[in-house]
């Protein structure tokens, strides 16, 4: 420590200056962290970050500090409109050089959706970043507005060779970013033979030799996430059915169910429009179900005195949903099968 004769004004009148550096970094560790180092990008710290602004010379100790040691997740996508954090925002370009932990977090999609691309747009600027990443973590979701019990029967979380979050991964893996890379699959998967070839050319770099490591993890269940050894556990052939595009035909087609002489189940009332569909899986479950509950003739009904509801019960009034659900058993009108989706999913589950 310099003499109190050569010493600059600020640690003649600054107690913490003149402690050593590694006790000003214990301190600077009780300011900004309790036993959680992981910072979620939307959340504000501007009350712990305050001491950056207090000097110059706190403002380089403590922010190199606070970024080196915190795990920050970030969402992928689109950037906002702030020309100091244009690499990986919401964090300022002038300190994304100390990041050592990152966590990306996107949604994957039909390669061709803007959403998609700039989640593609954010991993590649950890290239970027040239920073001395330690660990990264890509976690990759299904696309937003899917239902999960859909999730896994159509393509949209099927990412093939040309899906532009493939080619970011390729280029990440090319350049080896970090001492330990994380693919995280959170009910999304690789085409068949991707995860192997995502595998094979990170190998093929020098991460034998200087100790780096990529790991596939099934991220389905938070609390439960494992490393994937097989990867072909992580790997599902498409079939060309996207979610979007199969709700958009089932918003013209007609649900209305012709029987037979013998009560048995006929085509629907359509104009053609189901031919597309005629491999899906969710629309058969739709009307194997619908089938189960035909509409009721005369005969069948139900006295007025049978349906009478309990006067100690307060709650039998029917609800807009519970209506909707009632129509889409007694098969009343025209019901598409995003109605189900959307009133009574665990119906479609057979």
């Amino acid at each position: 420590m310099p003499s109190s004769t050569n010493m600059d004004p600020i640690f003649e009148e600054d107690l913490l200056a003149r402690l050593p550096s590694e006790l000003r970094n214990m301190v600077y560790g009780e300011l900004f962290f309790n036993e959680d180092k992981t910072i979620h990008g939307n959340r504000k710290e501007q009350n712990k970050l305050a001491i950056f602004a207090t000097s110059r010379l706190y403002h380089h100790e403590t922010s190199s500090f606070f970024y080196a040691r915190s795990h920050f997740i970030l969402e992928g996508g689109p950037k906002p409109a702030d020309g100091a954090a244009t690499i990986l925002p919401p964090i300022s370009d002038r300190y994304v050089r100390y990041l050592k932990q990152v966590t990306i977090v996107v949604n994957t999609g039909h390669t061709s959706l803007p959403p998609v691309r700039e989640a593609a747009a954010t991993l590649t600027a950890l290239i970027d970043a040239e920073a001395s990443f330690e660990e990264v973590t890509i976690r990759i979701k299904p696309p937003q507005g899917i239902p999960m019990f859909s999730n896994s029967r159509f393509d949209d979380s099927i990412m093939d060779a040309n899906h532009s979050i493939v080619g970011a991964l390729e280029r990440i893996l090319s350049a080896q970013i970090a001492k330990i890379i994380r693919i995280e699959l959170c009910h999304t998967w690789f085409g068949p033979g991707i995860a192997t070839r995502l595998n094979d050319l990170f190998m093929s770099g020098p991460s034998t030799t200087s100790g780096k490591h990529l790991l596939f993890i099934k991220g389905d269940e938070p609390s439960q996430k494992s490393v994937i050894h097989d990867l072909s556990e992580c790997e599902r052939p498409g079939r060309g059915i996207y979610y979007r595009a199969t709700i958009n035909n089932w918003d013209n087609f007609d649900l209305t169910l012709n029987y037979d002489i013998d009560g048995r189940l006929g085509s629907p009332a359509s104009d053609g429009s189901f031919e597309s569909l005629v491999d899906l899986d969710i629309a058969s479950d739709a009307l194997e179900f619908l089938e189960l509950f035909p509409s009721s003739d005369e005969n069948d009904s139900i006295s007025d005195d049978e349906f009478t509801p309990d006067d100690d019960v307060e709650d039998d009034v029917m609800d807009e949903d519970d209506m909707d659900i009632a129509n889409l058993i007694s098969g009343e009108g025209n019901k598409t099968l995003e109605n189900m989706v959307t009133f009574a999913p665990h119906l479609l589950l057979v």
